[in-house]
């Protein structure tokens, strides 16, 4: 494929797309079944794996979204990028390993560690923070 923006409309691809759109229930991920619109939701490629066309990215890669959290996705996905360029390496590589293992864990629990999250990032956004055992 000579142009990017070809590979979105090569057959491969749109099987791919077509599989997963009906393995998620034509519901977005996010929404879940609360979802009421099942006609706007798309694949989202969250990252781009090197030296691989779009139909062969890992399903992990790809998400159904409607295009109201695709919107937020996208938004959170480029403050993200935008706030690594202010961690050491040594201190991203930490975020990926946690993420990784939050990642790894069953939605309730995934949600759980999320939740007992939000505190120490409220502490440390609300003060200015020197430690966690300031």
């Amino acid at each position: 494929m000579s142009d990017f923006s070809d590979m979105f409309r090569d057959p491969r691809w749109l099987e791919r797309k077509e599989e997963l759109l009906e393995a998620a229930g034509r519901l977005c991920e996010d929404c879940g079944p609360d979802a009421s619109d099942t006609d706007d939701v798309d694949v989202h490629v969250c990252y781009y794996p090197k030296n691989k066309s779009v139909w062969q990215f890992p399903t992990q890669a790809l998400k159904v979204l409607c295009k109201s959290h695709m919107a937020k996705r996208q938004r959170f996905e480029r403050e993200l990028r935008k706030t690594a360029a202010f961690l050491s390496t040594a201190d991203l590589g930490l975020l990926v390993d946690a993420l990784e293992k939050v990642g790894e864990l069953s939605p309730l629990d995934r949600s759980r560690a999320m939740e007992a999250v939000r505190p120490a990032v409220k502490r440390a956004t609300d003060t200015k923070w020197s430690g966690p055992d300031a």
